[in-house]
């Protein structure tokens, strides 16, 4: 009997542990959709359809601007997705005002990412240069995806 307690107690820990971690991704993930949003009004979106069209491969059923299901906000990898894409644009933004700051906030986010997995801001950073190097390539930006 005190097996499948002890047993009992370590399932429920584990799951309230995996509702804890499901609950901080979805908060992050509206962070970053926040970010997107405000970004979204301001640029051209014709210029990153190759961009969008590869990172809405990565999600279920949703659009990198609309993020429709609980899955993809609960979700490390669309987390990164969004962050790439969001330093993608900024970086060939530059006449954004709030330029400066949405950069810091997302790297305050991708940082909170680590929490969850640390490689995928290893990844995130490795994307981030690859972004810069090919920027100061002729039509470099087009080819990242």
């Amino acid at each position: 009997m005190n097996q499948f307690l002890m047993d009992w107690h370590e399932n429920e820990k584990r799951k309230k542990e995996d509702r804890y971690e499901k609950n901080q991704l979805s908060i992050l993930n509206r962070n970053l959709q926040r970010i997107l949003h405000q970004i979204e009004r301001k640029i051209e979106k014709d210029l990153y359809k190759r961009q969008e069209q590869h990172v809405d491969r990565q999600l279920v059923s949703s659009h990198i601007w609309n993020l429709g299901y609980l899955n993809n906000l609960e979700s490390k990898k669309v987390a990164l997705e969004q962050g790439v894409f969001i330093s993608l644009i900024l970086h060939c933004e530059e006449s954004l005002e709030e330029r400066t700051y949405l950069k810091r906030e997302v790297e305050r986010f991708m940082s909170q990412l680590g929490h969850f997995d640390y490689s995928l801001v290893g990844e995130f950073n490795r994307r981030k240069q690859l972004i810069s190097r090919m920027a100061k390539q002729e039509g470099g930006l087009q080819r990242i995806y």
